[in-house]
């Protein structure tokens, strides 16, 4: 789960770029056979929090939105980390995301009036 604030500022009357910035949460619904070592040892993080940065530019036309947003999603702690022990050499797993994203929308808050200024 995830929510950002966009900050916009129109550099014309059409093109929008911005920045995002919010909090995330994952959980760990399934796992291959590889991390049941993990969960037995107690070391598997099933909950991960973290932060969503992201920048992106949209194009406003009448009757929908086209834009392209890149992201960064930083987590605040490891998927795993065990420590070292008789015959573990110990270790953690963690992960760097980046997304980039194609977007269309309909613009669901203007009034007729907006609309006709737009043409």
């Amino acid at each position: 789960m995830n929510s950002t604030i966009d900050f916009k500022y129109a550099i014309k009357e059409k093109v929008v770029p911005y920045i995002s910035i919010g909090p995330r949460i994952d959980f760990l619904i399934s796992y291959s056979d590889d991390f049941k070592g993990l969960d037995a040892m107690n070391e598997l993080n099933k909950i991960s929090l973290g932060l969503t940065i992201g920048a992106g530019i949209r194009y406003e036309m009448l009757k929908f939105q086209l834009g392209l947003k890149g992201e960064y999603f930083l987590n605040f702690n490891r998927f795993a980390d065990w420590p070292a022990s008789t015959g573990n050499l110990g270790g953690s797993i963690s992960d760097r995301t980046m997304m980039v994203n194609l977007t269309i929308g309909i613009p669901m808050n203007k009034d007729e009036k907006c609309l006709r200024k737009l043409n």
